[in-house]
């Protein structure tokens, strides 16, 4: 068991001075942010207005409710 774990150290190790090397050369970790729809506006206002529900406002413009629904948490970050 000792040498198990003294060896899963190492690997971390290893590991997280690969992370920080990758880091300095400018490479992004994670998925890359989906694009705005065109019309992620005009559908942001409708439901802000109540005018639509949030699943139809993103359905409307081919989005994930929840990756529209953070949008419009930044949208409205953004104009406070």
């Amino acid at each position: 068991a000792y040498v198990a774990e003294t060896e899963r150290e190492f690997i971390k190790q290893r590991q997280a001075e690969g992370i920080a090397a990758a880091k300095q050369r400018g490479i992004k970790f994670g998925c890359q942010k989906a694009e705005v729809p065109d019309k992620f506006d005009e559908y942001y206002q409708m439901w802000e207005n109540g005018e639509t529900s949030l699943r139809k406002a993103a359905d409307a413009i081919g989005m994930n409710y929840t990756t529209f629904y953070r949008r419009c948490m930044e949208q409205r970050e953004k104009s406070e």
